[in-house]
């Protein structure tokens, strides 16, 4: 798989990872890599770029904790001219072949339409208003990443599910635990 030079890969890490109860992009996966690095790994196979979003990176330009779309508000502002490949840091499972099926879909937004991720977005000036539009508003139900796909350009391509056992996100170590002991037996 050839890195793409157009596109930026965003590894949304700005999280305080409350449910979890330690720093998700610390954990370390059955290779030994943190999640970070893993998820950092994934879009490296697909992006001559890649950036973590957190404190110690790509910082929100947001005070306080605005969520993901703060994360994604933060790429955007970085990189204008780019298309944005955008994985939360909790899918420890997923494989860049996972990644290239959203890849392929050249010059449009693209959405896995379970969780949503990994997620392709064109960075323009309308994307990054309409969220903006969405971080603003005061009805916090709009303030998601799907009410924001239903409002960009071109609109997104929703692809169906099609590794369901790859594509979970974790949020409590119980879980993250029993995958674990899942995959070993």
């Amino acid at each position: 798989m050839a890195a793409e030079v157009n596109t930026v890969g965003i590894v949304l890490a700005g999280g305080t990872s409350s449910r979890m109860g330690q720093d998700k992009a610390r954990i370390r996966t059955a290779q030994g890599l943190t999640w970070a690095e893993h998820a950092m790994a994934v879009l490296q196979a697909h992006c001559a770029t890649v950036v973590l979003n957190n404190a110690d990176g790509l910082a929100d330009h947001r005070v306080g904790f605005a969520g993901p779309l703060a994360g994604i508000e933060a790429a955007l502002l970085a990189y204008p001219d780019y298309s944005l490949l955008i994985l939360p840091v909790d899918m420890p499972l997923l494989t860049p072949a996972d990644v290239q099926l959203v890849v392929q879909h050249a010059e449009q937004n693209v959405a896995h339409e379970d969780s949503l991720f990994p997620l392709k977005v064109q960075a323009s000036a309308g994307n990054l208003a309409a969220l903006q539009h969405c971080l603003n508003h005061p009805d916090k139900r709009q303030r998601s990443i799907r009410a924001w796909l239903r409002t960009i350009t071109p609109q997104v391509v929703w692809l169906p599910v099609w590794a369901p056992e790859r594509m979970k996100n974790f949020n409590y170590l119980d879980e993250w635990l029993n995958e674990q002991q899942r995959s070993e037996s």
